[in-house]
């Protein structure tokens, strides 16, 4: 019996000559506008399909927000089997959105989570920390978790200065916190939930927090299926990773043009 399939895509949809340092839209392009030309650049959708730096994300003001409009219409160019990942809990919703993160799928979702770091103050952690969101789906007649992650650990301010303290603890708390999300569920059966990690986790030479993330994906026994750079005209940095633990495997890993700062993922997991 031939193994079911499930079709991926990761993208992080940061296109800096298409939104201002507010991420509002600087040219003649509706969020519906953007959305065809986005889903177009999927080829053939799949069936998950994960979002970083979505646009219009973190606009607390209802009547200017561009999230809703532009996932809907992602969704709708996609197919109308596709559903975007949305919370019952009004506050999750404006995290995540706050994140700028966002899943949309043709699974049925059974469940979902939401890790949420809260802002540290600028003048001692000068970054924001990013987080995650998870949602359980039914494949190949198992539970299976896919988290999708934007990590952004004080990488920046680490090609100026070292760490100070308080800027040193507060990595390590971030960390924690990340690790114990992507830690995969047991199941009552006593079983590890197939789990799988895509994102963008901002991994250059520079980010000791985030390649010390990568390296705890790997003692939690995860596997890594992309192996070159993810930047469009870097020849090594791997910023957006996908990892998958051993009860599941990855085939067929494509990068693709998006338009963005960062290639797209397309990858087909199958359950071993």
């Amino acid at each position: 019996m031939a193994k079911e399939t499930l079709p991926i895509s990761f993208v992080n949809t940061a296109l800096g000559d298409e939104f201002n340092k507010r991420r509002e839209f600087i040219r003649h392009r509706s969020p519906e506008q953007f959305a065809e030309r986005f889903a177009e650049a999927l080829h053939i959708p799949g069936g998950l399909v994960a979002l970083a730096e979505v646009p219009g994300m973190g606009d607390t003001d209802p009547a200017v927000d561009k999230r809703s409009p532009f996932l809907i219409a992602v969704a709708s160019h996609l197919g109308k089997d596709f559903q975007i990942l949305q919370f019952a809990d009004p506050r999750k919703e404006r995290q995540m959105a706050t994140l700028g993160l966002a899943l949309i799928t043709k699974l049925p979702i059974i469940n979902s989570g939401l890790l949420f770091l809260p802002q540290p103050v600028k003048d001692n952690f000068l970054t924001y920390p990013y987080g995650a969101i998870k949602a359980t789906f039914e494949y190949s007649g198992k539970e299976v978790d896919m988290v999708v992650t934007h990590y952004d650990p004080f990488h920046k301010i680490l090609r100026k200065r070292n760490f100070e303290k308080d800027e040193e603890a507060g990595v390590n708390v971030q960390l924690e916190a990340f690790i114990k999300f992507f830690t995969p569920r047991i199941d009552k059966a006593g079983q590890r939930v197939p789990t799988g990690v895509v994102g963008d986790l901002n991994c250059d030479e520079m980010n000791t927090p985030a390649n010390t993330l990568v390296e705890k994906l790997r003692q939690l026994e995860y596997t890594e299926a992309i192996t070159g750079p993810t930047i469009p005209g870097s020849s090594d940095r791997r910023a957006d990773r996908l990892f998958v633990t051993s009860e599941l495997s990855v085939e067929q890993v494509d990068l693709f043009d998006t338009g963005s700062d960062h290639f797209g993922i397309s990858a087909s997991i199958i359950s071993v």
